[in-house]
């Protein structure tokens, strides 16, 4: 069985009335699966992120092609 690893990571500000969200989305298109995170915190938002940006393989970033 082959292994996709094609992830699409996005991080979104939500705005409201009562203040700040940061959305961190992690999906492979393909596949139509995805995973969502919700925080308040900008610096925990960008952890996730960077989390998830470092669990893809080098060959799949645009360095490594």
């Amino acid at each position: 069985m082959e292994s996709i690893n094609n992830w699409e990571i996005s991080i979104i500000e939500l705005r409201n009335g009562v203040g700040r969200k940061y959305k961190v989305t992690r999906r492979i298109p393909e596949m139509s699966i995805s995973e969502t995170k919700i925080f308040r915190s900008k610096q925990r938002a960008k952890e996730q992120f960077e989390e998830w940006i470092a669990s893809v393989p080098a060959s799949l970033t645009p360095e490594g092609r």
